[in-house]
Protein backbone atom coordinates (compact mmCIF):
# COMPACT_ATOMS: atom_id res chain seq x y z
CA UNK A 1 0.00 0.00 0.00
CA UNK A 2 2.84 2.42 0.81
CA UNK A 3 4.24 2.08 -2.71
CA UNK A 4 0.90 3.22 -4.14
CA UNK A 5 0.81 6.26 -1.85
CA UNK A 6 4.41 7.16 -2.72
CA UNK A 7 3.60 6.86 -6.41
CA UNK A 8 0.54 9.07 -5.99
CA UNK A 9 2.50 11.80 -4.21
CA UNK A 10 5.24 11.68 -6.87
CA UNK A 11 2.60 12.16 -9.58
CA UNK A 12 1.12 15.09 -7.67
CA UNK A 13 4.60 16.60 -7.23
CA UNK A 14 5.24 16.28 -10.97
CA UNK A 15 2.00 18.12 -11.70
CA UNK A 16 2.90 20.89 -9.24
CA UNK A 17 6.38 21.11 -10.77
CA UNK A 18 4.82 21.73 -14.19
CA UNK A 19 2.25 24.12 -12.71
CA UNK A 20 4.84 26.29 -10.98
CA UNK A 21 7.16 26.14 -14.00
CA UNK A 22 4.38 27.63 -16.12
CA UNK A 23 3.75 30.15 -13.35
CA UNK A 24 7.37 31.29 -13.35
CA UNK A 25 7.27 31.86 -17.11
CA UNK A 26 4.13 34.02 -16.79
CA UNK A 27 4.87 35.62 -13.41
CA UNK A 28 8.26 35.06 -11.73
CA UNK A 29 6.86 35.78 -8.27
CA UNK A 30 8.30 34.57 -4.99
CA UNK A 31 5.33 32.24 -4.56
CA UNK A 32 5.95 30.49 -7.89
CA UNK A 33 9.70 30.19 -7.31
CA UNK A 34 9.14 28.77 -3.82
CA UNK A 35 6.53 26.30 -5.10
CA UNK A 36 8.83 25.09 -7.87
CA UNK A 37 11.72 24.72 -5.43
CA UNK A 38 9.65 22.74 -2.95
CA UNK A 39 8.34 20.44 -5.68
CA UNK A 40 11.87 19.77 -6.93
CA UNK A 41 13.20 19.16 -3.40
CA UNK A 42 10.34 16.75 -2.71
CA UNK A 43 11.06 14.77 -5.87
CA UNK A 44 14.75 14.64 -4.99
CA UNK A 45 14.06 13.51 -1.43
CA UNK A 46 11.56 10.85 -2.49
CA UNK A 47 13.78 9.43 -5.23
CA UNK A 48 16.92 9.36 -3.05
CA UNK A 49 15.09 7.68 -0.20
CA UNK A 50 13.32 5.12 -2.39
CA UNK A 51 16.48 4.21 -4.28
CA UNK A 52 18.49 3.92 -1.08
CA UNK A 53 15.81 1.77 0.52
CA UNK A 54 15.64 -0.59 -2.44
CA UNK A 55 19.44 -0.89 -2.62
CA UNK A 56 19.91 -1.16 1.16
CA UNK A 57 22.26 1.85 1.06
CA UNK A 58 22.44 3.36 4.55
CA UNK A 59 24.54 6.37 3.46
CA UNK A 60 21.95 7.32 0.84
CA UNK A 61 19.16 6.82 3.35
CA UNK A 62 20.89 9.17 5.77
CA UNK A 63 21.40 11.73 3.00
CA UNK A 64 17.71 11.48 2.16
CA UNK A 65 16.82 12.38 5.76
CA UNK A 66 18.70 15.67 5.35
CA UNK A 67 16.88 16.38 2.08
CA UNK A 68 13.55 15.61 3.80
CA UNK A 69 14.55 18.03 6.58
CA UNK A 70 15.19 20.70 3.92
CA UNK A 71 11.81 20.00 2.31
CA UNK A 72 9.91 20.08 5.62
CA UNK A 73 11.62 23.32 6.64
CA UNK A 74 10.76 24.86 3.28
CA UNK A 75 7.10 23.89 3.61
CA UNK A 76 6.81 25.50 7.03
CA UNK A 77 8.59 28.66 5.82
CA UNK A 78 6.20 28.77 2.87
CA UNK A 79 3.23 28.46 5.23
CA UNK A 80 4.57 31.19 7.49
CA UNK A 81 5.15 33.48 4.53
CA UNK A 82 1.60 32.94 3.23
CA UNK A 83 -0.13 33.13 6.59
CA UNK A 84 -3.53 34.73 6.28
CA UNK A 85 -3.44 35.15 2.49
Amino acid sequence: MAAYLDTLTVIIALFTLVHYSKGIVNDPSKNNIFGLSLSAIYLLAQSVWSTSFLLGDTWGRDLAHYVWFLFNTGVFLYLLDNEGK
